[in-house]
């Protein structure tokens, strides 16, 4: 376990000129062992809770002699199978010895096998198994110390936020727990916020790994472990490098096996028949494949969302309706209107006071629709955890870049050069590539060149990988800024983020820092803003590709220029051993094909911005992005950042909507940011 020189609110005081000093440096928790057997848990029975009952008391497995005298007799083991994490230290008062609690709800185990483990094994035996076999979104909190907190969060863990204060510590899985229970006043953090501006269409990916829009405010990772002791904050670190970790699966196949008898067997424990996002794209497709491997295909429900016109044809029920024809199961078709109902929107407004969210996610769909209390399993995010530029992919789909079979079937100059550039953009995430800093050095300008608003790094085959990995999700390439860069220094912040980085993982190579830049922004961040906040009835997304098994398969997995020239090799190869066929001889995206109620011409790639439907959720909240009552604007210190930000908002207002001057989606999706950001301080301030 590594030890963290300078906690991350140091950083923090540093670049706005002061230094927290009665922070104390974080290290990691000791263990029984330094090296201890890594053993399975051992077997108790079950005791299942109700979802709808009040979280159920477990009685603990006997305690060794030295757990049972460090925990004290008032130890209590709960189950918070469905409620939301949230811990408030206060450094004044901290806690007595109290409870072991889980908060969400793990897959590959049942909830009392997972806590019993966690009080039997030591802690380091514990993180191995989650860092290879924990499937599901969950945390455990542990009180049991008096004066301390210890939490950690699985693999697929939505995500949450810590808070430290001058006189105390908070976390929760949602913003609005660490922001409404502080005792100091809320300020926006300059480059977060501006960062999250200029990027608001792709903020799943385009965000920073640790820091946040809120100064003071970082994010609580999955596969973590964070320590309070006394009310400050000491230890924060990623298990998934420092635990003694287990073999991986063998293949990826040997991954999705995995997962899909952990899903099987706790839908058959808990009867619960789960509902599939079919995009019509291959992720999707290989969860459903493999899933019905483990379970009787009709307690598998498959939905596909209608293609909205803002998207690529490329999926969605184009290729969805032909796969599932082709293969011979029934999915159920919802329209894309469904996003836009006025108890959709009320329930986004909702949500939007609690977390930042996805408020054009297909699953929001599912409020109209209701499931009952279901996983909604989605494949979104496999194409962050395989490390990929999905420039063509859908257009070469077995094919690989540059292929005798591709080149061959060509027929335009631009179709070859389209080749050419996906085949280099994929080769910036090679081994080939990160292992040699001279070339990086020697060729930055061109790769720099290569992708649009690009600029390259000062420090390419060095700090520039990770640098450039959380500007633009390609090393050593940062995004030009688009915001007053003589108040914030790109360099300076990105650096700020950087440390925070490594003090978290570790320092690891170069092509497991790129893996785990991924894992913790475009990956991450997609399931968090997506996962995070239940539906009405319950429901909740499930990102698998945040799991244990497919996590270990490919976090630090050596990549070639096989794998440059066919990025998804296995995932093409998994699902043509469970079809039967290729996938690109299930899908169709002819003409000729129309899904339930479709009446446009899919070749008709263009739309008239005239004929968009109004934005109902803009329309009736335009009130609260007024630039003269905001209260995001109220909370920005920094003057030039306050002006450039007023900008934005004057900018923002006057597009948005259809049928406004210079309408772009850009600020429809921006208004809908600042929206969500102002609707969590209006909550916070109640």
């Amino acid at each position: 376990m590594r030890a963290n020189k300078t906690s991350w609110l140091e950083k923090i005081g540093l670049l706005r000129g002061r230094r927290e000093e009665e922070i104390a440096p974080a290290q990691a928790p000791k263990t029984e062992s330094e090296t201890p057997a890594v053993a399975a848990p051992v077997e108790h029975p079950a005791v299942e809770p109700s979802m709808d009952s009040e979280p159920t008391a477990v009685v603990p497995p006997p305690l060794p002699a030295d757990a049972a005298a460090e925990s004290g007799p008032q130890l209590d083991l709960r189950l918070h199978p469905v409620e939301a994490m949230e811990v408030v230290q206060d450094a004044r008062s901290p806690n007595d010895a109290g409870e072991i609690l889980i908060y969400g709800e793990p897959i590959h185990a049942e909830l009392k096998k997972v806590i019993q483990s966690y009080v039997s094994d030591s802690l380091e035996t514990f993180l191995a198994h989650q860092a290879r076999h924990g499937v599901g979104s969950y945390c455990v909190v542990d009180t049991s110390k008096p004066g301390r907190c210890r939490i950690v969060t699985s693999t697929g863990y939505c995500g949450g936020y810590i808070r430290q204060t001058d006189s105390q510590v908070l976390a929760g899985t949602t913003l609005i727990s660490v922001l409404a229970g502080a005792d100091s006043k809320i300020e926006m953090d300059p480059y977060g916020l501006c960062l999250s501006l200029s990027h608001a269409p792709k903020g799943s990916y385009q965000q920073l790994p640790f820091s946040t829009p809120f100064r003071d405010v970082r994010r609580l990772p999955p596969a973590s472990v964070v320590e309070f002791e006394n009310g400050k904050l000491t230890t924060c670190y990623s298990y998934l490098t420092t635990a003694a970790l287990l073999p991986p699966p063998a293949s990826f196949e040997a991954a999705m096996e995995e997962l899909s008898e952990s899903l099987a067997r706790h839908y058959a424990r808990t009867k619960k028949k789960p509902a599939l996002m079919l995009s019509g794209g291959v992720d999707s497709l290989v969860i459903y494949l493999s899933l019905r491997e483990k379970m009787d295909p009709k307690d598998i429900r498959v939905f596909t969302i209608e293609t909205s016109r803002e998207h690529s044809l490329a999926n969605g029920e184009y290729r969805a309706f032909p796969i599932s024809q082709n293969i011979g199961f029934n999915v159920k078709y919802i329209a894309h209107d469904s996003l836009s109902s006025t108890s959709v929107n009320d329930e986004i407004k909702r949500m939007m006071e609690n977390d930042i969210i996805s408020s054009k996610g297909p699953h929001l769909a599912f409020i109209d629709n209701r499931m009952g209390r279901s996983d909604i399993i989605h494949g979104q995010n496999m194409d962050a955890m395989f490390n990929v530029n999905m420039l063509l992919l859908q257009g070469n789909l077995e094919k690989g870049y540059l292929s005798k079979g591709k080149m061959n079937s060509l027929k335009k100059a631009e179709e070859e050069k389209q080749q050419y550039q996906s085949f280099i953009g994929n080769l910036q995430f090679s081994d080939v590539y990160l292992n040699d800093p001279a070339f990086q050095r020697d060729t930055i300008e061109f790769f720099a060149k290569l992708h649009k608003r690009m600029m390259s790094d000062t420090e390419p085959g060095g700090a520039g990988i990770v640098r450039g990995m959380i500007s633009s999700q390609y090393p050593n390439l940062l995004v030009r800024p688009n915001y007053p860069v003589n108040q914030l220094s790109q360099t300076e912040y990105l650096d700020r983020e950087v440390d925070l980085f490594h003090d978290h993982v570790g320092d690891v190579s170069p092509r497991l820092a790129v893996d785990l830049v991924r894992y913790h922004t475009y990956s991450h961040l997609s399931n968090k803003r997506i996962s995070t906040m239940p539906l009405p009835d319950g429901s909740r997304t499930l990102f698998v590709a945040m799991s244990g098994p497919i996590v270990s398969y490919l976090l630090g997995k050596s990549r070639g220029l096989s794998v440059v020239g066919r990025p998804k090799n296995e995932v093409y190869d998994l699902a043509e051993k469970l079809a039967g066929k290729p996938y690109s001889k299930l899908m169709s995206t002819s003409k000729e094909y129309r899904s339930p109620g479709a009446n446009v011409d899919i070749d008709d790639e263009e739309e008239d911005d005239d004929a968009i439907a109004d934005d109902m959720l803009l329309k009736d909240s335009m009130d609260l992005i007024n630039p003269k009552t905001s209260r995001v604007l109220a909370a920005i210190s920094e003057m030039d950042v306050r002006g450039h930000v007023s900008s934005v908002y004057h900018e923002t207002v006057a597009s948005c909507r259809p049928g406004d001057s210079g309408f772009t989606r850009f600020s429809q999706s921006r208004a809908r940011y600042l929206l969500n950001l102002e609707l969590l301080l209006r909550q916070a301030a109640s």
